[in-house]
C-alpha cells in the first residue's frame, strides 16, 4: 500500500512538471513571435533629422555647392507586400484584441479582414494624395517585393544548408556512439537492473529531438523596413500628410539631403565634392544625417565646419502597427556658409583657356604628342588670396559625389585623371622658373651680376649640360650676364654658376621660397614637392655634380606644384615676403619675411625683378613673342622642364603683374606641351588681358607701365 502511494505521488509530480514544461515550450515556441511583436505597443522612439551642410559661394556670391532637401514617402514592407503575409497579418490583427477576443476565431478573422481593408484604403489614399496612379504604385511595390524576396530566399537557403550539414554531422556522431554502445553491451552482465536501465537510456537517445532538415522560414531585417515609393513630394502633399497621418498607416515621411553643384565643372579643383555617408539607394529605410562628408577641395578641408547639427523627433508607435505620433523634438541647424576668394569670371576664363590649349597641337615646338593636362594659379602677392585655381581636365562635381554610379566609376577610371587636383598635387620639375632662386642665391653669395660668361650652347660636352637653344638649333647664347641668362634662359650660365655657389645655398634659398614643403593652402591633398636639403630626405648631403647642376636650373632634385611656383613669384614681387595662399575669404594669414632677406637683399631682388621684366619686354626674351602686352607690363619667367618621358617636356610660365607695382602672381603649366614660351605664355597673356577688361588694373596703376611696355633695346 505504501509503495503504491509513493508511485502515485511520483506520477502526480511528473505529470505536473510535464504540464509546466509543455506550457513553457508552447509560450516560447508557438507564442514567442507574437509576444515579441506586441512589445512595440506604445513604444517611444527618437529619430534624427538631417542637417544641411553650409553653402559654398564665390567672391561675388554665386552658389558653387549647396544642399537640396527633398521629402519622400516611405511605406513599410508589409504594407507593400501582395498578398500580405498571413503570419504577419495574424500577429498584427491580434495585437489590439483582448485576451478573450484572441480566443475567438471569428473575432480574429474579422480583425484580419479589417486590417486588409485598412491596407487597401491606405493605398488608395496614397495614390490620391500624390497623384500617382494606383497601377504605378503597385509596380513600384512589386519591384521592392521582388528584391526583398530574393534576400529572404537567399537567407533561408543558406540556413537550410547549414541545418542540413549540422544534421548530417550529428547523425554521424550518433551512429558512431551507437556502434560503440553496441560493442560495449556484449561485455555487460545480464543483471535485471542494468539491462532495463541501458534499454531506457537507449530509448531516450532514439527518441531525442532531431535537427530538422527543413527549418521553418525566418524573417529578415529587410521585411521590417520602410521603402521609398514616392520621391520629392510637393509642399501641399507634405502638409496634407502631416495633418492627417492616421489616413496613412504604415507610411512615414523621410527627408533626404543631397549635395548639388549648380555650376557642375566650374572650379571643381577648388570646391571639391562630398561622398554619401550611407547608401540610400540600397538602404531605403535609412536617413542620412547630412548630404555626405567632404573628400576633396574646400568640401574636404572645411568638412567639420560645413557640417550642421542634426535635429531629432520623438515618435510614438501603437500595437506594432507603426502608425507614428510626433511627441516633440528639435529642429536641425544648418552648417555655416563659406565664401571664397575666387573670381568666377577669371576662373571660367582660365579653365576655358586651358581646355582650348589641351585640345590643340601646339606647333613645331611640340612634336612628340599633345598636352593632356595642366593648371593655372593667380595669387594676390600681398595677402595670398587665390583668384584663380584651375586644374585641367575638369570633371562634373555632381557625378563625383555619387561614387556608386556608373558615371562616377568611368570618371575614376579615366587615364587623364581628372580627379587629380594639379594645382596642389602635381609635383613636377619647375624648370627655368626656378632660376630666379638660383640667381638670388648667387647674388647673396657675392657673385657680380655684370660678370660675363661665354655660352657656346653646352658646358664642356656637346651631349650633356646643354641649353635648349642648342638642343633645337645647335647654337649658343654667346656672351651673357646674369640678366641675359635669365632673359634668354641660358642653362650653361647657371651650370657654371652652380660650380661657384654652394649647393646648400641654392637649397636654402629654395626652401625659403617654399619649395619642398606645403604652402599651407586650404585645399586637401597638397603635395610638398621635393628639395634635397630637407632633413627627412634620404639623400641629403650626397648630391652628385650632375644633380647640383640640374638643381640650378630647376631639374632633378627639385619638384614643385603650381601653387608653390606662384608663391615663389609672389615673394619676389613683394620684396621677400612669403604669403600663405588661401581660398576661403576669411582665412588670411600674415605673410612672413623669408629668412636671409634684409635691406641688403633689396639690390639682389631688384636685379632679379629687372631680368624678369625683360623676359617679356625685351625682344630677345623667351616670353616676349607670346606674353608681351602693350597695355600693361608683365614680368615673369618661361620654363621648359624635361620630363624624362617620350611624351615631351613640361611647359611653364610664372610671373607677376603689373611689373612695376605688382599685385598678382601667376603660374601656368601644361604637362608635356613643349616650350614654355610657346605653350604656357599665351595662356598667361590672355588671362592678364581679361583682368584688364574686368578693371583689375585702374589707370593710376598703369600710368608708368604704358611707356615701359614698349620693346626695349637688347641688354648685354
Amino acid at each position: 500500500m505504501f509503495a503504491n502511494r509513493i508511485r502515485f505521488l511520483r506520477l502526480i509530480v511528473f505529470a505536473s512538471l510535464a504540464v509546466v514544461w509543455g506550457r513553457t515550450a508552447h509560450l516560447q515556441l508557438a507564442l514567442g513571435p507574437w509576444h515579441r511583436a506586441t512589445q512595440a505597443v506604445d513604444e517611444v522612439r527618437t529619430r534624427l533629422i538631417p542637417a544641411p551642410r553650409g553653402t559654398i559661394r564665390s567672391a561675388d556670391g554665386t552658389e558653387l555647392a549647396r544642399d537640396r532637401c527633398d521629402a519622400d514617402l516611405a511605406v513599410h514592407y508589409r504594407y507593400l507586400e501582395q498578398p500580405t503575409d498571413e503570419d504577419w497579418l495574424g500577429r498584427q490583427a491580434r495585437a489590439p484584441l483582448t485576451r478573450r477576443e484572441r480566443r475567438d476565431p471569428s473575432r480574429v478573422e474579422q480583425a484580419k479582414m479589417e486590417l486588409k481593408a485598412e491596407i487597401e484604403t491606405m493605398r488608395r489614399n496614397l495614390a490620391e494624395l500624390t497623384g500617382t496612379p494606383a497601377e504605378e504604385l503597385d509596380r513600384r511595390a512589386g519591384v521592392v517585393q521582388r528584391r526583398v524576396e530574393r534576400v529572404v530566399e537567399s537567407v533561408n537557403r543558406r540556413r537550410r544548408e547549414r541545418r542540413k550539414a549540422e544534421g548530417e554531422r550529428r547523425k554521424a556522431e550518433s551512429d558512431k556512439q551507437k556502434k560503440a554502445e553496441d560493442e560495449g553491451r556484449k561485455a555487460e552482465s545480464d543483471s535485471a537492473f542494468r539491462l532495463p536501465l541501458s534499454a531506457f537510456l537507449r530509448w531516450l537517445a532514439d527518441e531525442s529531438p532531431r535537427v530538422s532538415q527543413e527549418p521553418a522560414p525566418v524573417n529578415v531585417v529587410e521585411q521590417d523596413r520602410f521603402y521609398t515609393v514616392v520621391e520629392n513630394i510637393s509642399a501641399d502633399v507634405l502638409l496634407e500628410f502631416t495633418n492627417s497621418p492616421e489616413r496613412f498607416p504604415g507610411v512615414r515621411l523621410e527627408q533626404r539631403i543631397r549635395r548639388e553643384y549648380p555650376n557642375k565643372e566650374l572650379a571643381c579643383a577648388v570646391v571639391g565634392y562630398v561622398e554619401p555617408m550611407r547608401d540610400n539607394e540600397e538602404k531605403d529605410d535609412s536617413t542620412t544625417l547630412s548630404s555626405g562628408h567632404g573628400v576633396a577641395g574646400i568640401e574636404g578641408f572645411y568638412d567639420t565646419q560645413l557640417q550642421g547639427d542634426p535635429g531629432l523627433v520623438r515618435e510614438q508607435t501603437f500595437g506594432g502597427r507603426r502608425v507614428p505620433r510626433v511627441l516633440g523634438g528639435r529642429a536641425p541647424r544648418p552648417g555655416p556658409d563659406i565664401t571664397l576668394t575666387l573670381d568666377l569670371r577669371l576662373q571660367e576664363f582660365a579653365e576655358q583657356s586651358l581646355k582650348r590649349s589641351l585640345e590643340e597641337v601646339l606647333g613645331p615646338h611640340h612634336t612628340t604628342s599633345r598636352a593632356t593636362s595642366g593648371a593655372m594659379v593667380v595669387v594676390d602677392v600681398q595677402t595670398g588670396a587665390v583668384l584663380v585655381a584651375a586644374s585641367a581636365p575638369r570633371f562634373d562635381l555632381n557625378v563625383a559625389s555619387r561614387p556608386a554610379s556608373d558615371a562616377a566609376q568611368e570618371l575614376a577610371a579615366r587615364t587623364d585623371s581628372p580627379l587629380f587636383n594639379r594645382v596642389v598635387q602635381m609635383a613636377i620639375p619647375p624648370g627655368s622658373t626656378f632660376k630666379p632662386v638660383t640667381a638670388l642665391a648667387a647674388l647673396e653669395s657675392g657673385i657680380d651680376p655684370r660678370e660675363t660668361y661665354f655660352c657656346r650652347g653646352y658646358l664642356r660636352d656637346p651631349d650633356k649640360f646643354r641649353c635648349l637653344v642648342y638642343r633645337n638649333f645647335g647654337i649658343g647664347h654667346e656672351t651673357v650676364t646674369m640678366t641675359d641668362a635669365l632673359v634668354r634662359s641660358c642653362n650653361v650660365y647657371f651650370f657654371q654658376l652652380s660650380e661657384r655657389v654652394r649647393a646648400s645655398e641654392i637649397e636654402r634659398w629654395g626652401e625659403g621660397f617654399g619649395f619642398g614643403q606645403r604652402s599651407g593652402i586650404d585645399l586637401t591633398g597638397e603635395e610638398p614637392g621635393s628639395l634635397l636639403n630637407l632633413p627627412n630626405h634620404p639623400r641629403r648631403g650626397r648630391l652628385s655634380e650632375g644633380e647640383i647642376k640640374a638643381l640650378a636650373i630647376g631639374q632633378g632634385a627639385v619638384l614643385a606644384t603650381p601653387v608653390q611656383v606662384a608663391v615663389m613669384m609672389a615673394a619676389i614681387a613683394n620684396g621677400g615676403m612669403r604669403v600663405v595662399p588661401h581660398v576661403r575669404r576669411d582665412a588670411f594669414q600674415p605673410p612672413r619675411l623669408i629668412e636671409g632677406i634684409d635691406s641688403n637683399s633689396n639690390r639682389s631682388l631688384a636685379v632679379v625683378r629687372q631680368a624678369l621684366e625683360q623676359v617679356v619686354s625685351d625682344a630677345r626674351g623667351t616670353g616676349h613673342e607670346h606674353v608681351f602686352l602693350r597695355e600693361i607690363e608683365i614680368a615673369g619667367k618661361t620654363g621648359t622642364a624635361q620630363s624624362g618621358s617620350p611624351r615631351g617636356d613640361h611647359a611653364w610660365f610664372a610671373g607677376y603683374v603689373p611689373a612695376q607695382k605688382p599685385r598678382f602672381a601667376i603660374a601656368v603649366v601644361l604637362e608635356h606641351a613643349g616650350s614654355g614660351g610657346h605653350a604656357a605664355g599665351p595662356i598667361a597673356r590672355d588671362l592678364v588681358r581679361r583682368m584688364l577688361e574686368l578693371g583689375y588694373f585702374p589707370d593710376a596703376d598703369l600710368s608708368t607701365a604704358l611707356d615701359a611696355s614698349k620693346p626695349k633695346a637688347p641688354r648685354r
